[in-house]
C-alpha cells in the first residue's frame, strides 16, 4: 500500500467519526447537522481516493470508477464548508448559497451521468483514457487540456475562498470568544484545506506526490474539538506542546546520526556495538536540557500570554511574604495582573473582616459608582452567586450556561437562569470580562473583576487555570492583609482612645486644682 491511499483511508475514518461525534452533541442544531454533512464528503473523498489509487496496474477501469466515486466528495467539500460557516455564524446570504448548490449539483449530475452510463469517452468531467500511471504508485486523473473539469476547479477554490472571505470579515467584527473562535477555526480548517488543495497538481501535469494528504486527517480533529467546546481551547498551545514533543525526538536522531557520520570520519572509527550505547547515554544527559529549551521557545512564541502570566504569578508568589500592608499589596497585584495579562481595567473588592460587607479596595479605569451598585444590597445577588458557586465567571460564556439550563418547573434552576442573566447584562455593561472569587476557608472574601484584553482576545481555558491556581495563594495574602490592617486599626483606636482618656484626666486634674485654689 503507498503512502496516499494509507493518507485516504485515515483521512476517511477520522472525518466520519469526528463528523459523527459533532452530530451526537447536539442533533438539533443546523451547525452541527451541517457539519455531518461536511465530515461525510471528506470521508467519501478519503475512501474513494484509497480505493481509486490502490488499484494495481493495468485494472485502469475499476481505478476509473473510484475516482468518480471520491469526486462525489470532492464536488460537496466547499459548498458544505460554506454553508456550515453560514450556519455558525447566522448568516442569511442565501443567493451565494443557492449558487454553490447549484454548480455542485451540476458537477455531481455529470459526474452520476458518467458512472450510469459508462459515458468513459464522453469528454464529460472525468474520463479514463485521461489516467496515467503517476508516481510509479497509482493511476492519476488528470486535465493537462482546458475541459469542463478546469471550470470545477475554479469554482471549487473560489467557493472555499469566498468562505474565508465571510470568515475574515465576521472576524473584524467580532471580539473576545467569538473572535478567537474565527481565529483558531480559520488556522484549523486552513490546515486541511492546505493539505487537500494539492492533490489537484497532479492533475494539471505539476508531479508533486501528495503527500499532504495526511493533514486532512488533523482538520476534522481540530475543527470538531472547537465546534463542541463552550470555552475555545487556545491552538498555540496546541501547536506549542505539538512542536515540542516532536522535535525532541527529531533532534535526538539528529545528534545520533551526527556521532555516527563524525565517528565514520575518524582514522580508528568506534565500532558501533561500542558506539550505540555512548550515542544513548550522551542523548539521554541532554534530554533535560532539550526539553526546556524547547518549552521556553515554545512558550514565549506561541502562547506568549500564558507565559507572561505564569512568570508573574511566580513573581508574585514570592512577593506575598514580604508584603503585609493591604494597600501596597492590592497595587502590587493590580499593575501585575494588568501588565501580564494585557488588559485595560482591573478591580478589587474586598469584605471587611467579621462583616459581610464588602467594599472597593482597589479599581483601575472602572467607574467607582458603577461598581460600587453591584455590591451594595439592591444587588446584593451578585455577590451571593460568587458565594454559593465559589467559582470564576467569564462573561461570555454566561450565555452557554444559560443555555444549558432548561426552562424546568423547578423554581431554583430558573431562579439561577435569571441571576445569570442579571449577571451577564451587569457585566456586559460595565465591560467585565471575568469575575474571579478569592475565597478563605470555604468563605468568600473578596473579588478580582477583570476587563477585556486589550487585543479583543478572549480569556483562554489556561489563562483562567492559572488565575484559578493563584487565586488560592493572592486570598491568603489578602485575608492576611486585612487581619493586620483590622488588628492595626484597632491597636490605633485604642492608642488614641488612650490619649484621650489622659488627656481628659489630666484636664480633669488641672480643673480640679483650679477649683481648690
Amino acid at each position: 500500500m503507498n503512502l496516499f491511499a494509507l493518507s485516504g483511508i485515515i483521512v476517511g475514518i477520522s472525518s466520519f467519526f469526528f463528523g459523527y461525534f459533532v452530530f451526537l452533541k447536539n442533533p438539533k442544531n443546523k451547525a452541527n447537522q451541517v457539519w455531518l454533512f461536511f465530515s461525510l464528503s471528506i470521508a467519501i473523498w478519503g475512501f474513494g481516493g484509497w480505493r481509486a489509487v490502490a488499484v494495481p496496474k493495468g485494472e485502469l477501469e475499476i481505478a476509473y470508477l473510484w475516482w468518480q466515486v471520491a469526486h462525489i466528495g470532492v464536488i460537496l467539500i466547499p459548498v458544505l464548508f460554506l454553508h456550515f460557516i453560514y450556519s455558525w455564524l447566522g448568516l442569511k446570504k442565501k443567493l451565494m448559497l443557492l449558487f454553490a448548490y447549484f454548480q455542485g449539483l451540476f458537477f455531481l449530475g455529470i459526474n452520476f451521468y458518467n458512472i450510469l452510463t459508462k459515458k468513459y469517452l464522453a469528454g464529460l468531467f472525468i474520463v479514463n483514457h485521461k489516467l496515467i500511471w503517476d508516481f510509479n504508485s497509482f493511476y492519476m486523473n488528470t486535465h493537462y487540456h482546458p475541459d469542463i473539469y478546469w471550470l470545477f476547479v475554479f469554482l471549487w477554490f473560489g467557493i472555499t475562498f469566498y468562505a474565508y472571505y465571510e470568515l475574515y470579515i465576521h472576524f473584524k467584527k467580532s471580539e473576545g470568544l467569538k473572535h478567537d473562535q474565527i481565529k483558531y477555526f480559520f488556522l484549523a480548517s486552513l490546515t486541511g484545506f492546505l493539505g487537500g488543495g494539492p492533490n489537484f497538481l497532479p492533475v494539471f501535469g505539476i508531479h508533486l506526490y501528495p503527500i499532504l494528504n495526511f493533514l486532512i486527517a488533523l482538520y476534522p480533529a481540530i475543527m470538531s474539538y472547537a465546534i463542541i467546546k463552550y470555552r475555545l481551547w487556545d491552538i498555540w498551545i496546541v501547536l506549542g506542546k505539538g512542536a515540542v514533543y516532536l522535535l525532541i525526538p527529531s533532534t535526538a536522531i539528529i545528534i545520533g546520526y551526527l556521532i555516527v557520520f563524525l565517528n565514520g570520519k575518524l582514522t580508528y572509527p568506534i565500532p558501533f556495538i561500542f558506539l550505540a550505547p555512548l550515542i544513548s547515554l550522551f542523548i539521554s544527559c541532554l534530554t533535560c536540557p532539550i526539553l526546556n529549551f524547547y518549552k521556553n521557545i515554545a512558550a514565549k512564541y506561541f502562547y506568549y500570554t500564558a507565559y507572561s502570566l505564569q512568570q508573574t504569578i511566580q513573581k508574585l508568589t514570592k512577593s506575598f511574604s514580604q508584603i503585609i500592608e493591604l494597600d501596597k499589596l492590592t497595587k502590587l497585584i493590580s499593575y501585575s495582573l494588568l501588565e501580564a495579562l494585557k488588559i485595560e481595567r482591573i478591580g478589587i473588592i474586598l469584605r471587611k473582616p467579621e462583616k459581610n460587607e464588602f467594599y472597593i479596595q482597589k479599581l483601575i479605569n472602572f467607574e467607582e459608582e458603577s461598581i460600587n451598585n453591584i455590591i451594595d444590597q439592591k444587588s446584593i445577588f451578585f455577590i451571593q452567586y460568587f458565594q454559593k458557586t465559589k467559582k470564576p465567571l467569564v462573561r461570555e460564556e454566561i450565555k452557554l450556561l444559560t443555555e444549558r439550563i432548561r426552562n424546568e418547573k423547578n423554581s431554583i434552576i430558573n431562579e439561577e437562569k435569571k441571576t445569570l442573566i442579571k449577571i451577564q447584562e451587569i457585566m456586559e455593561k460595565m465591560s467585565i470580562a471575568v469575575c474571579l472569587p478569592v475565597i478563605v476557608k470555604d468563605e468568600l472574601i473578596g473579588l478580582i473583576i477583570l476587563g477585556d484584553k486589550i487585543s479583543k482576545e478572549a480569556y483562554t481555558v489556561q489563562d483562567i487555570n492559572l488565575l484559578v491556581g493563584f487565586s488560592t495563594q493572592m486570598a491568603v495574602a489578602l485575608n492576611n492583609a486585612l487581619l493586620y490592617r483590622d488588628i492595626w486599626e484597632k491597636e490605633n483606636n485604642l492608642e488614641k482612645l488612650y490619649k484621650l482618656t489622659i488627656r481628659r484626666e489630666l484636664e480633669a486634674v488641672e480643673l480640679k486644682s483650679k477649683i481648690e485654689e
